[in-house]
């Protein structure tokens, strides 16, 4: 037993010995503690496209065999734009973010709740039961084309990933932040300043808050909004 066993340890450190060698190579990427085969893959097809690309590399991306072929990036590629997303745009932290699928996504919403009224002792109560209605939230698709240069591709020291994170995070937050304020409606998000139902408190003055009493504008608007909402209410301003 102590014989195989030896063998058996032996054969473990010349495997590491091996990788450890492999590894200091010049050019050779560094080994990164946990980094799974999808994220593996994807670096690999960022840099050198699928022509450079392993079988088993390929096997790990690929979601599709149409003629345009489809490739399926890391969890945490998706998962740190949509960080960076929060953290540039101020809307999307107050916002009620969900993940669907579909092409829109219906909101059950309390048109009234339920009503208690004083009884007497041993008296009838009075029935009282909400009603509900919905609303249906289109979804609309934002997208974007990132180009790098053959240079850039192929500097080995130049983090490629962070740096699309970083840009496509700050594409995508100005166009998400001026459809949350202005957004359309028409192929895109319908923004508050847009949207129909969303009460309004007038200035009394086109481009300024009124010359006399300015603060008058906000303290009216705080207190129009009804208490139970009010708490948690926040402030946005440009």
């Amino acid at each position: 037993n102590a014989q195989v066993d030896t063998k058996v340890f032996n054969a473990v450190l010349s495997r590491l010995d091996k990788l450890e060698a492999k590894a200091n190579r010049p050019g050779a990427p560094g080994i990164v503690q946990g980094e799974t085969a999808e994220k593996k893959a994807f670096s690999s097809y960022l840099r050198g496209g699928e022509a450079r690309m392993e079988a088993t590399e390929v096997k790990a991306l690929a979601v599709a065999n149409n003629a345009n072929g489809g490739y399926l990036v890391p969890p945490e590629f998706g998962s740190e734009i949509l960080k960076l997303l929060t953290e540039m745009s101020p809307l999307r932290q107050y916002a009620n973010v969900q993940t669907v699928t579909g092409t829109d996504i219906t909101f059950p919403t309390l048109l009234s709740g339920v009503n208690a009224f004083w009884t007497e002792e041993g008296g009838d109560m009075t029935a009282s039961e909400p009603t509900f209605g919905q609303v249906k939230i289109a979804n609309h698709e934002l997208s974007s084309f990132y180009v790098a240069s053959n240079k850039v591709l192929e500097d080995n020291a130049y983090d490629l990933e962070a740096v699309m994170n970083r840009e496509l995070a700050e594409g995508f937050a100005k166009v998400e932040g001026l459809a949350f304020v202005k957004g359309t409606g028409t192929g895109q998000p319908r923004g508050l300043m847009t949207a129909p139902g969303i009460a309004e408190v007038k200035t009394g003055a086109a481009a300024n808050f009124p010359a006399a009493n300015p603060m008058d504008v906000l303290i009216t608007m705080q207190h129009a909004i009804p208490s139970f909402h009010a708490r948690n209410a926040v402030w946005l301003m440009n």
